[in-house]
Order: structure tokens, then sequence, then C-alpha cells
């Protein structure tokens, strides 16, 4: 063989060998929610994806993991909702908002929308919240988001990412007035914590690990920076401690569902509970109860439409059907006439 064969021989071996290692660090991402995984929380920062290892008891440096995250503004961990093996995996949301799943070598469009870029995720949902529109919806795998909560009032002050547990509890952090808000999978409020520690701004991502809940503030500019906080519950009250400062600005923090304890701790049997779906609507409404007694709904010049009794149901369908286009209010009371209500559109 010639020296220049012998060259381009070795040249060409090389560049195969650099390609792959190049392959490798940009498109494997090494998830499985054990081990490791249940004490790292996962971080989208503007070089890529990275993981911040121990994060319980002693943060390091976020761990580079690939940078193969179709410009990702939002990331979930938790059952493949694509596939009936369900395994755990990594979703995202591109810059066309639609949701992609990482398949094991890359990223696949699922083909359905996703209406905001603030997902976060648990084993049977993706919850995922439209911070300035106030609404919050959910992605089941099965086609687009619904409308599950809206006018939750997040446009001033708020973390824009929701938490979730292993009991598929999901959860939203109000800065504004420094409280964490707890609802069931169905979008009814189930538990409330105060907080301290926070600045009150708006954050880019929030997780839980064991039964800390940690939250993240970033700041623009170029390279950007981002600040890590970690909250300890004690009963109803959350206490923010910032842990660690990174050189880089940080889009959302997810960790792998089945490292998250519940932090509900009470439920205020007082007060109803009630979420209706789908929202906005057409035909039928499913409305899920909780110590609700009755439902009094309004159109929206303040009139009683109609009084429903509820008392020990757990589910009412409503008829939507013959109704006119518009806003709708539903006022859910508990036995002892105390009352939450929410917004219904009828298209």
């Amino acid at each position: 063989m010639s020296y220049t064969m012998k060259n381009i021989c070795y040249i060409s071996f090389l560049l195969v060998i650099l390609f792959t290692n190049k392959q490798s660090s940009v498109a494997q991402i090494d998830l499985q929610c054990s081990g490791r995984d249940m004490h790292s929380i996962y971080l989208i920062l503007d070089s890529g994806f990275f993981r911040i290892d121990s994060v319980d008891t002693n943060p390091t440096d976020p761990i580079f993991v690939s940078s193969n995250v179709i410009n990702a503004q939002g990331i979930s961990i938790n059952n493949n909702l694509d596939l009936i093996s369900g395994q755990v995996t990594m979703y995202s949301i591109d810059n066309y908002n639609y949701y992609y799943y990482w398949n094991g070598t890359s990223w696949t469009n699922t083909g359905h929308v996703a209406f905001s870029t603030n997902p976060g995720g648990s084993s049977n949902y993706i919850f995922n919240i439209a911070g300035f529109a106030g609404d919050l919806y959910r992605y089941d795998g099965t086609g687009n988001d619904i409308l599950l909560l809206s006018n939750l009032g997040t446009a001033s002050a708020a973390v824009y990412d929701v938490a979730c547990d292993n009991m598929g509890t999901f959860y939203l952090f109000f800065t504004n007035n420094q409280k964490i808000i707890a609802y069931d999978s169905n979008g009814i409020q189930i538990d409330l914590f105060n907080t301290s520690g926070f600045p009150l701004s708006i954050g880019a991502g929030l997780a839980i690990l064991g039964d800390d809940i940690y939250a993240m503030r970033s700041l623009g500019g170029s390279p950007g920076s981002s600040y890590l906080y970690k909250g300890t519950k004690s009963g109803a009250l959350i206490n923010f401690t910032l842990i660690k400062s990174i050189s880089s600005k940080c889009s959302d923090i997810a960790s792998c569902p089945n490292a998250a304890l519940p932090l509900v701790v009470f439920k205020n049997p007082e007060l109803p509970h009630f979420a209706v779906y789908p929202n906005p609507a057409s035909y039928n409404v499913i409305i899920k109860l909780e110590n609700t007694s009755s439902l009094v709904i309004y159109n929206c010049i303040g009139n009683v439409k109609e009084t429903i009794p509820t008392y020990g149901l757990n589910e009412y369908i409503l008829d939507i059907s013959q109704w006119k286009s518009g806003v709708y209010i539903i006022n859910a009371l508990s036995e002892n006439k105390m009352s939450t209500w929410c917004k219904l559109m009828v298209e």
C-alpha cells in the first residue's frame, strides 16, 4: 500500500471514530428512572440537555447528557403515553408546538399539538401550563392537549412549569402570592401550601425529588444565569433555599415521576371540589365532584340558567348541546354553602 493510500485510510478511520463519537454524545439520552435517575434533576440549558446528580444532598455542577433537544423549551419525564409498552421516557415540545417523545435513539413526532411549552409529566398524563394566559392543559397521548383549568391568574408572577408526584397529583407555584397549589389529575384542588424564600418573580422550572420541591429562576443576557432553589416542606409551609447558581439560562427542569413523593398532607373538608372537562365544549360536559351538594350555572350577564342538586354524586354529565355559544359560570356549593367556581366556554 502506498504512503498516500495509508494516509487516506488512516484519515478515513479517524473520521469514522469522530463521527461515531459525535453521534453518541449528541443523540444518546440515558434515562432509566432507576438508580442515579432517582436522585437527579434534568435541565434544559442554552447549550443542551444536562442533569444534576444527588441534588437532594450535595448538588453538583450540571453534567452534559446530550445536545439533541429539538429546540425544546420544555421537557417532562413520564410513561410513554404513545406506546402500549409504557416505558419511562422523555417528552419535549418543538418550536411548532408539537409533542415529541424520545424513542431510545431519536425524537418521534406524535403529531399532537401542545398549546403551551411548559409541561410536567406524571405516569398517565402530561400537564402543560400556559403561563401568561393562565390556562392548564392535559395530554394523554391520544390527541391534542385538552383544556383542564382556566383563569389561574399566573401572568404577573409564577413558575411556568408543572411538578408531578408519583400519585399523579400535580403542583403549580404562584410566586406572586407565595403559594403552591396541589390538584388531582382531574384538576380538582386538593391542597395548598404557603412558601417562603423564593423570589416574587417568574420562574423557569418546577420538580419534586423525594418530598422536596425544586424551583428554578432564570435571567436573560449573555450567557444568562439560573438559580436553583430547594424547598423543604414543614406541614403546610415550604421554605426555599438557594442551593446552586448556574452560568447559563435554564428553560425547564424535570425529574422522574417515580422519584417524586406526594407533598399533599391535608385536604380542606369544608370546600367543594370539582373539575369540568372538556372545556371548551360543544355537547356534553363531564363534571367531577367532591363534597359538592349543588351546582349553580350562570350565563354571561349573571342570570341563573340552571341549578343542579348533586349531593352524594361524584360525577355529573351536563348536556350543553342546545346552549348558545358563550361564557358560563359554574358555581359549586358544599353542604355548608362554601363555594368555588370555574368558567365554562361553550362553542
